[in-house]
C-alpha cells in the first residue's frame, strides 16, 4: 500500500482518480494549494502533480519516503530530474492524452486570429463597426509551419491540411507518413520562417529548444505571420515576440502557454522595493503590454482541458501508479540533455 498526495486537482479529476484507484489498497489525499515545503506530507510515497507545481530538490529532500512522482501531463520540465535521480525517485508522465484536443485548440487560435475575432468583438462591444479593423484572411492556400511533429504536431498538420493549407515542418526526425499522406515538406528553421503564414509550436521543452523562436528567427519571418504556441512557454523569447508584434513583423500571437507562466498568478504579490523581484517585475511589464495588444490572445494553459482529455490523463496516471507498485514502469521519464 502506498500513500499518495495529489495536488492541483479539480472536482472532476478527483472523481475520476478515485474511481480509477478504488479497487486498490492505496491511500490518497487531495491537498489544497501548491506544492511547497510547508504544504507537503513528509510520509507520502507518491506525489502526483500537474504542470504548475515545481518539484525541486528541496521538496524531495523534505519527503524522505518519496518513491514516485506521477506527472498528470506529457511535459515534465517542472520536475528537477537530476534531483529525482539523486534521490532514487522515479518520474512518470502521460505520453499521450490530447493529440486531438490540443490540435483542435491550436486550430481555434488560428481561426480567431486569422479572422480578427478579438478586434471584431471589441468593435461590437463599443458599437463601432470598422471593416478595416476586422478584415481577416483565408487559410486556404496559406502555408503553416509546424515546429515539432510528434503526436500533437502530426494531428495539427493534418487538420491544417484539411483547411487547404500547405504544410512545412521542422523536426530532427521527419515523419514519413506526413510526407506521404499530405505532402508535408521538412526544412530548416530559417526556411520555415521565411515560408510560413502561420507557425504552430509543438516541440518539447529541452535545453536545446529554449527560445527556438527568438529575435533571429523573427527577423526571418514572412511579414505578418501568426505565431501559435500550445507547447511550452519557454520555446519563445517573450521580449523578441513582443518586439515583433509592436513592429508589425508578427501579425498576431495565440499563446496558451507563456514564458514564466507562474508570474501571471504572482503579480499582485510582488513588491517593487524588493530587489530580488526586479527582473520578474521587468518581465511582468512585458506581459502587461503583450496582453494589451488587440492581435494577441493569451489563455491559461487550457488547450488540454476537455472532459475526455482529463479522463485519459487521470486513468493513465492511476495506471502509472498501480503499475509502478508492481514493478512495471512503461511511462518512465529519463533525463535528456
Amino acid at each position: 500500500m502506498a500513500k499518495i498526495s495529489f495536488y492541483d486537482t479539480t472536482e472532476v479529476d478527483q472523481q475520476q482518480l478515485v474511481a480509477a484507484l478504488a479497487s486498490t489498497d492505496h491511500a490518497w489525499e487531495f491537498r489544497e494549494g501548491p506544492v511547497a515545503i510547508d504544504n507537503i506530507d513528509p510520509e507520502a510515497e507518491i506525489l502526483s502533480v500537474f504542470v504548475g507545481d515545481q518539484i525541486t530538490r528541496e521538496v524531495m529532500q523534505a519527503m524522505p519516503n518519496l518513491k514516485l512522482i506521477a506527472c498528470r501531463s506529457t511535459g515534465y520540465d517542472n520536475i528537477d530530474l537530476h534531483a529525482a535521480r539523486d534521490h532514487g525517485v522515479t518520474v512518470v508522465n502521460v505520453p499521450s492524452y490530447g493529440d486531438e484536443t490540443v490540435a483542435e485548440y491550436s486550430i481555434t487560435l488560428i481561426l480567431l486570429l486569422s479572422r480578427s475575432i478579438p478586434q471584431t468583438l471589441n468593435v461590437v462591444a463599443h458599437d463601432k463597426l470598422d471593416p478595416a479593423e476586422t478584415t481577416g484572411f483565408d487559410l486556404q492556400g496559406k502555408t503553416v509551419g509546424i515546429l515539432g511533429t510528434g503526436r500533437i504536431g502530426q494531428r495539427m498538420a493534418r487538420l491544417c491540411h484539411a483547411f487547404g493549407m500547405k504544410v512545412v515542418a521542422f523536426d530532427p526526425h521527419p515523419n514519413e507518413d506526413l510526407i506521404r499522406d499530405i505532402d508535408a515538406h521538412y526544412c530548416s528553421l530559417d526556411e520555415l520562417a521565411a515560408m510560413s503564414d502561420v507557425i504552430s509550436l509543438h516541440m518539447p521543452y529541452l535545453p536545446s529548444t529554449h527560445h527556438t523562436v527568438n529575435k533571429d528567427f523573427i527577423t526571418k519571418l514572412k511579414p505578418g505571420a501568426i505565431i501559435i504556441n500550445t507547447g511550452r512557454g519557454e520555446l519563445i523569447d517573450t521580449e523578441a515576440l513582443l518586439d515583433g508584434l509592436l513592429s508589425g513583423k508578427v501579425g498576431g500571437a495565440g499563446l496558451d502557454v507563456i514564458e514564466n507562466e507562474s508570474l501571471m498568478q504572482l503579480e499582485t504579490q510582488i513588491q517593487v522595493y524588493e530587489e530580488e523581484y526586479q527582473e520578474k517585475l521587468a518581465f511582468l511589464g512585458k506581459l502587461h503590454v503583450l496582453r494589451s495588444l488587440p492581435n494577441v490572445i493569451i489563455t491559461p494553459h487550457n488547450a488540454y482541458n476537455t472532459v475526455e482529455a482529463r479522463g485519459r490523463i487521470n486513468q493513465t496516471t492511476a495506471d502509472n501508479i498501480i503499475n509502478f507498485w508492481y514493478g512495471n514502469i512503461p511511462n518512465e521519464v529519463t533525463i535528456k540533455e
